[in-house]
């Protein structure tokens, strides 16, 4: 038997079955190995076409190819593949630990800088204390310093979590005016302070989405904390509007706008051309992450010199009777949560336990 002692052991049961298929008029197409008189192994790509000829004989015809550096090329391609996905769920789940063993201390560092601004406040209320004005300026650094710290470390967490699909949003109906007026508020704030004009187009009816609030508003906040950064002069316009079955947001400014070059890659993590210390080219990268998981989209548009428009394009929702109710009573202010009571906090970090039972007392 010439198959017996010409093709691979382990392909032996799939060339019987290729041959049972030609017998009976039926093409097929086979990759199997044979091994050559020297020992060496080779795959071979057979195509064959069953026929008749004048005689009623059964005559096979077709092409036999040897594919053997394909094969072995497939094979690195694969491999380098497995090695890429590999460290890069290494890099991902490096920074989800980092992010949470830096995010801890930092957390501690911005609420104790909170807690000293109050007892600065309260002791030059009462008279107390003289404070030099160097002291108010220091905590003031710190504070800033580490809010700042804070939010790359969280930008970073976010970032290792979409990348692994470990990210987890809500989904519940997001009313959008509520979440682009408080951030509109802060733009114009800012804007004001820079002597540019800001113009916020709203749709008449309320546009809802099915999403994560806090999720949802970050994203409008990070577009619009861009374009405010990158406007010196002109506007700053936020519009939002109800398409037949999409929620559409537009943030438009006459700034700088963006390079051919860069705006192909504005949305690729860690991707900046800002200095060093002046971002960490994360902000984006979630922007595009959170806005996908949510089933929508985002593309950016620019002229270098003529401003920016980034859009965002986001499942409509349709809300049922008193969701909206529901809603703005959830959004509604929690007032003041002073009390009295006792509660048992747990917590093996000591300056988070710390700065957790400091918090409480202060509340009652």
């Amino acid at each position: 038997n010439w198959t017996h002692d010409l093709v691979h052991a382990d392909d032996r049961a799939v060339f019987s079955a290729h041959e049972a298929q030609l017998r009976v008029g039926r093409e097929s197409t086979l990759d199997y190995r044979v091994r050559r008189a020297d020992g060496a192994v080779r795959w071979m790509r057979e195509r064959a076409t069953p026929a008749y000829d004048a005689a009623d004989r059964l005559v096979i015809g077709g092409i036999l190819a040897d594919v053997t550096e394909q094969k072995q090329a497939n094979a690195s391609i694969l491999q380098a593949k497995v090695a890429a996905e590999r460290a890069s769920q290494a890099k991902t789940a490096f920074m989800s630990t980092m992010s949470h063993e830096v995010r801890t201390p930092l957390g501690a560092i911005n609420g104790f800088s909170e807690l000293l601004r109050e007892e600065v406040r309260e002791l030059e209320g009462h008279g107390k204390v003289v404070i030099p004005p160097p002291v108010i300026e220091f905590v003031e650094v710190i504070q800033e310093n580490a809010r700042r710290a804070l939010r790359l470390v969280n930008d970073l967490f976010d970032l290792s979590k979409l990348e692994t699909g470990a990210l987890r949003l809500q989904h519940s109906p997001v009313f959008f005016h509520d979440i682009t007026e408080r951030v509109a508020h802060r733009a114009r704030m800012d804007l004001d302070s820079k002597g540019v004009t800001f113009r916020w187009d709203r749709d008449p009816a309320q546009p809802v989405v099915l999403g994560d609030p806090y999720r949802i508003e970050q994203v409008v906040e990070q577009l619009l904390s861009n374009a405010v950064k990158f406007t010196d002069a002109g506007y700053v316009a936020l519009t939002t509007r109800l398409d037949t079955a999409a929620v559409v947001c537009v943030v438009e400014d006459t700034g700088c706008g963006i390079a051919e070059d860069v705006l192909a890659r504005i949305f690729e993590p860690f991707y900046t051309t800002k200095e060093v210390g002046e971002g960490s080219g994360l902000g984006l990268s979630t922007v595009y992450g959170v806005v996908r998981q949510t089933g929508g989209i985002v593309f950016a548009e620019s002229t270098p010199g003529a401003g920016a428009t980034f859009s965002i394009f986001l499942p409509r929702h349709c809300a049922k009777p008193g969701e909206a109710a529901e809603e703005a009573s959830a959004t509604q202010p929690a007032g003041d949560l002073s009390g009295r009571g006792a509660i048992l906090l747990v917590e093996d970090e000591d300056p988070v336990r710390v700065f957790g039972a400091r918090a409480l007392r202060q509340k009652g």
